[in-house]
């Protein structure tokens, strides 16, 4: 664009007295975990349910079950473009490459030879029937490795998309075939299976881990149906529905290989890629999940991709996760930034606890209330006495045994703890290392959420709706009111004589400055409210599907949603100062709401488990994360305006974000708007130098 260019050549010598004595300034925008944004990409629509995936250079070959392989060109890994689709003789489950041929697993069909070296207009060479049925292929020194139901293939190709048989191993049913210098490491159905295949005419078995039970020698883990070799050690997933059990083995002494470990990721694990230390599970329906493999036997959680998606293949390719997510497509995932957002994972347990299920969280004077109710299994629910005095490491105090707990709320040494059909538990918290009952309080039907305003308590009640106690007396709670509303009461939140009630699919608005008379003043309706937060004049509100909904009740007789922003199906909320922290299924998200009919997703924290709900104080948030315990995220760091003079993203002030400031005018950049009118004018000049000067 010469005018601007024409523009921006008169601009030098003003730019000069600006940064003449200008020094290089760090900005105070930290990286820290609040701007760890989301690592998921997007989905990007396939010809059919795509099974595998392969990268041959900055092009995508996807195999689908609708005996299609498309070619997608990476050339834009944020922006997938389908290139070509060619069809195969049956499904597609895999695919791998060698320079520019793809062979294609095809279950029964054996095995599809394309021609990519035109990826626009890949061509089917020919077939290879093989096998009782083909699952994977893997390409490896020019030759081909076969895993099917009838053993191993080792093939070459005698002439272009020409196969032919070099080698067999015949006494194994494999799910998948991975190679390390001469030795294939194979997923059985028994166990992981090492092959010698230093003269492929011949393998043969160089090691086997497999358990069984003593008594009937019958084998104790089955179906093993992806795996991954990194420095010695396998990586094997057992696919059993959606479990997807990870067996983590010592191959060190290949002829007695050990178990190190067995691990479940969220949502089961489906697919698995070791990449630079990290080892990267597809699961069922949940993205990705990835842990830190730098010492196998402490592997530990780092972070989760949470998307509602199947992650049934990974490839790596450059700093990008591309997966086959079945029905959704193909699905590309940011791969360097897969590393810790979270402060810290910590169950609060005791080593022989079986783990419950995360519910809710309170704090007061630096002491933290963990409610989780019951497992199903061999531990009832209960409340955890956490002290947080460092939240880095959590120390339990005292578990008090309840039945099935979703809420709580503390004041002057009492907790009152909203226990399900058992009412409301009030305990005497003066010593938290001995907690004990001053009286339960039955309710007619499912305590589900306390709430405190001076002397009086309020209990969502479920389909007994609002219950109103006067705890003058703690050890004698009297009920002196009730309101039935319509539709169960999930939460209650009080603000100025008004309560505000996540009831089902409404929102309602009660006048309880009279106890005794309450009734309803308004009312909006909602998709599913199970949870709120009240920052008057407006209430914020986990909508269901429908993600944050936000409620204008200036006029409390007339309240009025003003804003919605998207997320996956979510639970809590909470708030403080100008954010709003609200969980879904999958993570901790945090938006700016200073223009409360704006709201901005300013950060996303992958959970591991289904984040329940959301408690934040002094710096920090805490998440009941269902099965996975207590997370705790530091939010110290205030992320939510970019440090906007710093245009080339180099985390420093210097006059080299002039000339990425210019980059971006000329190119009509996001960068170029300094002052937030939306548009790139020779007025962002003026205001990237007032930003310049005032600093981040």
């Amino acid at each position: 664009m010469p005018t601007r260019q024409i523009w921006i050549g008169s601009l030098i010598v003003a730019l000069a007295a600006v940064l003449i004595c200008a020094v290089p300034r760090v900005h105070a925008q930290s990286v820290g975990v609040e701007c760890q944004f989301d690592r998921f990409v997007g989905s990007f629509p396939t010809s059919g349910s795509a099974n595998g995936v392969a990268v041959s250079g900055n092009h995508a070959l996807v195999a689908n079950n609708n005996s299609t392989v498309d070619v997608f060109d990476l050339t834009d890994p944020t922006n997938p473009e389908l290139v070509a689709t060619v069809s195969t003789p049956g499904p597609a489950l895999y695919v791998d490459t060698i320079a520019d041929i793809a062979y294609v697993a095809g279950g029964a069909s054996g095995v599809f030879v394309l021609d990519i070296s035109a990826p626009s207009s890949p061509a089917l060479l020919g077939t290879y029937e093989i096998g009782y049925y083909v699952k994977v292929v893997r390409a490896h020194e020019n030759r081909l490795f076969v895993a099917s139901l009838d053993g191993i293939f080792i093939l070459e190709e005698s002439s272009p998309g020409v196969l032919q048989s070099v080698g067999s191993y015949l006494d194994t049913i494999a799910y998948d075939i991975r190679l390390d210098g001469c030795l294939a490491y194979v997923a059985d159905h028994y166990g992981v299976r090492v092959l010698d295949v230093s003269d492929p005419q011949l393998p043969t078995e160089a090691g086997f881990w497999g358990e069984v039970y003593p008594s009937n020698q019958q084998y104790i883990v089955q179906h093993i149906t992806r795996l991954e070799v990194a420095n010695e050690t396998v990586y094997a997933v057992r696919n059993s529905g959606t479990s997807g059990d990870v067996y983590i083995l010592d191959f060190s002494d290949i002829q007695a290989p050990v178990r190190i470990k067995a691990v479940r990721p969220s949502g089961g694990a489906h697919s698995v890629l070791y990449r630079g230390g990290l080892l990267v599970f597809g699961a069922h329906e949940r993205g990705l999940q990835v842990f830190d493999a730098n010492y196998p036997s402490e592997l530990s959680y780092t972070i989760g991709i949470n998307r509602s998606i199947p992650c049934l293949d990974l490839e790596a390719a450059d700093d990008f996760v591309v997966t086959a997510s079945g029905g959704s497509g193909v699905s590309v995932f940011y791969l360097e930034e897969l590393r810790p957002s979270l402060l810290e994972t910590h169950l609060v347990r005791d080593p022989s606890f079986t783990q419950p299920l995360g519910r809710y969280f309170a704090i007061d004077n630096n002491i933290g209330y963990f409610v989780y109710t019951s497992n199903g299994r061999s531990n009832p629910g209960g409340l955890d006495i956490i002290d947080l005095h460092d939240p880095s490491q959590p120390e339990l105090l005292s578990r008090y045994p309840s039945f099935n707990p979703t809420g709580v709320v503390v004041s002057d040494s009492v907790a009152y703890v909203a226990d399900g059909s058992r009412g409301v538990d009030v305990l005497d918290i003066s010593d938290p290392l001995n907690p004990s009952r001053i009286t339960l309080v039955t309710t007619p039907d499912d305590a589900r959420f306390v709430s405190l305003d001076n002397n009086l308590l309020y209990v969502a009640a479920n389909n007994a709706g609002l219950l109103v106690y006067d705890i003058s007396d703690p050890s004698l709670p009297t009920l002196v009111g009730t309101y039935d509303t319509p539709g169960a009461a999930y939460v209650v939140q009080l603000h100025d004589g008004i309560a505000y009630v996540a009831a089902n699919s409404f929102v309602r608005l009660l006048d309880v400055s009279e106890p005794g008379s309450i009734v309803e003043i308004g009312a909006v309706d909602v998709d599913l409210a199970w949870d709120l937060t009240v920052d008057f004049p407006h209430v914020y509100v986990p909508n269901g599907e429908s993600g944050l909904a936000v409620i204008d009740v200036s006029d409390p007789t007339n309240p009025v949603i003003v804003s919605e922003y998207d997320t996956a199906f979510c639970h809590g909320i909470t708030h403080q100062g100008t954010k709003v922290y609200l969980t879904d299924h999958f993570a901790l998200n945090i938006f700016d709401v200073s223009d409360p009919t704006n709201p901005v997703l300013v950060g996303v924290h992958d959970t591991p488990g289904d984040s329940e709900d959301v408690t934040v104080a002094n710096g920090f948030a805490y998440v009941p994360d269902w099965d996975r315990g207590l997370q705790i995220f530091d939010i110290s760091s205030d992320c939510s305006s970019p440090c906007l003079p710093d245009t080339n993203h180099d985390g420093v002030l210097s006059p080299a974000d002039f000339s990425a400031w210019v980059a971006a005018f000329n190119a009509s950049a996001p960068e170029c708007d300094q002052n937030g009118d939306g548009s790139c004018s020779p007025a962002d000049f003026s205001a990237w130098v007032a930003n310049y000067n005032a600093g981040c």
